[in-house]
């Protein structure tokens, strides 16, 4: 089997959107998202109504809740509240969320497919948690007391991601022809919500939490092994070592090579303690063996972590062996 043999090294149909269908957590995550938010504009009304009272108790993130309570689920389930003021307006209302689902769904696609989708749903989560942590954690620590919602600290964690990934990608300035890189733009939102950390403020945006997002995008980016939750050593990452339990060890190292290579003279060998109908060559070159076994290892790194880990020298190789050997079969 050559290189581009392999189901996930094939390109992808195009598709202008990206991948939008339902089964993508990024439309799941918005599609959650949205219904909670209408569940709240629903109970708004009755704003001083009890049950209304007891819902934003139990699930808001606030310091009384955290750290009084010990409500520990409350940086998760913030991170799906979102603004359901009446005062603010129908816009005001859905600004809010329009914002951050507009960042989830315009940057969270390419990380998900960049992270894969279970690894995609740990960093969202993780970025949205760490941030409402970190908001709460300061304001308690300086007895000012508050609460906070929103999914900001995970989308601005999924967008300093992507600017760590991409951060050349240039953006166009609406309705004219300048462009900028993204770390630009980036830099300038981390600076505003720095400088609106440090002085005081009634702007009621959780500045705190978007660094605490940020931050938890920058140690999942350069902590050893992609953060420990999600990295290629972690539990989350699984590699077959016996992709058959019926095949012995020599019969799987006959099928790796035949993937490469099929010799002039074939014969059939039938193992009635394993069932399947297998091919083998009467001796394998031990070059080409060498080189099967390389290229295995390679296709196991780009499936555990992308063809962007694999150095140029190791990309090459890829290519140049792959097509060779494709051709031999």
């Amino acid at each position: 089997m050559g290189l581009y043999d392999r189901d996930y090294y094939r390109e992808p149909e195009y598709n202008p959107l990206g991948d939008v269908r339902p089964k993508s957590v990024v439309m799941i995550l918005i599609m959650i998202n949205v219904a909670i938010w209408v569940f709240q504009m629903i109970l708004a009304p009755i704003n001083k109504g009890a049950p209304y009272e007891v819902f934003k108790e139990i699930f808001v993130g606030s310091t009384t809740g955290v750290f009084d309570h010990y409500y520990l689920w409350q940086p998760f389930t913030a991170c799906f509240l979102h603004n359901d003021s009446v005062q603010s307006g129908a816009m005001g209302a859905i600004s809010h969320l329009a914002l951050n689902m507009f960042f989830l769904f315009w940057f969270g696609r390419q990380i998900e497919h960049y992270l894969g989708k279970a690894k995609f749903l740990v960093f969202y989560l993780g970025a949205g948690a760490f941030g409402m942590m970190f908001h709460l954690t300061i304001l308690h620590l300086f007895g000012s007391g508050g609460s906070v919602i929103g999914a900001s600290a995970a989308t601005i964690g999924i967008f300093v991601f992507y600017t760590l990934l991409h951060p050349n990608k240039k953006l166009m300035v609406p309705f004219t022809l300048v462009s900028f890189p993204i770390w630009w733009l980036c830099v300038f939102m981390l600076s505003v919500d720095l400088l609106f950390s440090l002085v005081p403020s009634r702007s009621g945006v959780a500045h705190l939490a978007h660094l605490g997002g940020a931050l938890f995008a920058f140690l999942y980016w350069y902590l050893p092994s992609r953060f420990i939750l999600t990295g290629p050593n972690s539990v989350w990452s699984f590699k077959r070592k016996n992709s058959s339990k019926t095949r012995t060890p020599n019969q799987t190292k006959e099928a790796k090579i035949l993937a490469f290579t099929k010799p002039s003279q074939e014969s059939e060998v039938i193992d009635h303690e394993a069932g399947p109908l297998v091919e083998a060559m009467p001796s394998a070159d031990p070059e080409v063996e060498q080189i099967s076994n390389r290229i295995d290892e390679l296709l196991d790194k780009i499936s555990q972590s992308g063809q962007d880990s694999l150095s140029s020298e190791e990309l090459e190789f890829l290519k140049e062996n792959s097509g060779k050997y494709k051709s031999r079969r």
